[in-house]
């Protein structure tokens, strides 16, 4: 072989070998976005099952009274009190709900995302119903329309439900049949004695159980907790009511102290708007992808908490003096790849109903050998909250918030 054909056979061999060290680089860059799709799949399914999973616990409650409710500008809008309410990521101080203030309260550290844009005056104004919308809605950097909801409280039979306060179902109709529930044997060896804290008393009204076989009037309060004393199967859900005679089963929310209730001069339980504990999903920093989306539940400190960049179960993400030592604390971590979230409920969007939130993911994870690519992904879902789903339920809803739909960013 010739000194000619040696180089020649060199460089086809050499031009050979790079053409196979391309293919095999594509190739695995293919196969690691491939990977990269799948991850944001499954890590948006998972999102959307812990989601509808809260939000089928949720309905709205308004505290302050029916006329307040339907505002017709979002300066009004944001002065009121109820569930649920989209917020924005860290609101201007000249709209912040005093209401929410241990929600709003977040510093700039937990909104801003290292490896994202930071927030220009590019993109459409905060808080205005009239920015150009098309940036907005497509924008994987923009603020987070977070969402804040209560959760309706569920649970099971427990072993001594005199420990409890709440009211609770009873199957019995007759009052003799009571008796029947303290033979030995029968439901008292394992725990549970009365099915319920109420019966009618001689006069058809309901009245709630002492600690005894006898059936007395409501104002026994023998652990001395200033609430009557009930007795029997707790109804974690609900509470009972009774309205003209007629009993119902009003929601049960979870508390900040398990007594969100107190009980009036006709033995209902009244609902305390202050004691009832806030949720919220949010948008913080992460160290492991781009975003780290959260549930954060409202909890109390005497002092100001410390606060760590990146926040993990356990840790807080806003507290506020002002409003009496009240902050969000996180309690789990959805996914490491959301760089926003948009809420929308009935009070936002005309396209939703009454009982409907939905839900726009923006997800993004890097890949690549030297992660410098970018994939995102968004995902648009729609989440029935089934609290308070009857028919009346919904027109009374409605009828409360008015039909006038007020956005918060466009």
């Amino acid at each position: 072989m010739t000194l000619v054909e040696t180089v020649i056979a060199t460089a086809l061999l050499g031009t050979a070998l790079v053409m196979v060290t391309e293919g095999l680089t594509g190739v695995r860059r293919y196969a690691n976005l491939g990977d990269t799709q799948d991850d944001l799949r499954v890590g948006a399914l998972r999102i959307q099952r812990e989601v509808g999973q809260d939000l089928c616990l949720s309905c709205w409650y308004f505290p302050d009274g029916a006329t307040t409710y339907p505002a017709t500008t979002l300066v009004a809008d944001r002065a009121l009190r109820y569930w649920p309410y989209v917020t924005q990521m860290q609101l201007p101080t000249t709209y912040q709900n005093g209401n929410f203030r241990h929600i709003e309260g977040r510093s700039s550290s937990l909104v801003t995302l290292p490896d994202c844009p930071a927030f220009g005056s590019s993109l459409p104004t905060d808080i205005s119903l009239t920015p150009s919308q098309s940036g907005w809605t497509t924008s994987y950097y923009a603020r987070s329309q977070e969402l804040v909801f209560l959760r309706q409280t569920n649970g099971t039979w427990v072993a001594d439900p005199a420990n409890y306060t709440r009211s609770s179902l009873r199957f019995p109709t007759d009052p003799t049949e009571v008796a029947k529930w303290t033979v030995p044997n029968n439901h008292n060896v394992i725990g549970v004695k009365y099915a319920s804290a109420w019966t009618r008393d001689a006069g058809g009204n309901f009245v709630l159980h002492s600690d005894t076989n006898t059936l007395v009037s409501a104002t026994v309060d023998a652990d001395a907790d200033g609430n009557p004393d009930p007795y029997g199967v707790s109804l974690a859900g609900g509470v009972l009511k009774v309205d003209n005679g007629t009993l119902s089963v009003q929601v049960q929310f979870d508390s900040v102290d398990g007594t969100s209730y107190t009980m009036d001069s006709d033995q209902n339980q009244v609902l305390d708007a202050t004691k009832v504990r806030d949720f919220q999903y949010a948008v913080v920093p992460s160290n492991v992808g781009l975003g780290r989306l959260v549930r954060a539940y409202k909890e109390r400190s005497t002092s100001a908490p410390a606060f760590t960049a990146y926040p993990l179960a356990g840790d807080w993400i806003s507290w506020n003096s002002a409003n009496g030592g009240w902050g969000m604390k996180v309690d789990k971590v959805l996914s490491e790849d959301v760089t926003r979230v948009v809420f929308e409920t009935y009070r936002q969007a005309t396209d939703l109903a009454i009982d409907q939130v939905r839900l726009r993911l923006f997800m993004a994870r890097k890949f690549g050998d030297t992660r410098e690519s970018v994939l995102g992904q968004t995902i648009s879902t729609v989440f029935t909250m089934r609290g308070r789903n009857s028919v009346t339920d919904m027109q009374t809803d409605a009828t409360t918030l008015g039909t006038t739909r007020i956005p918060i960013s466009y």
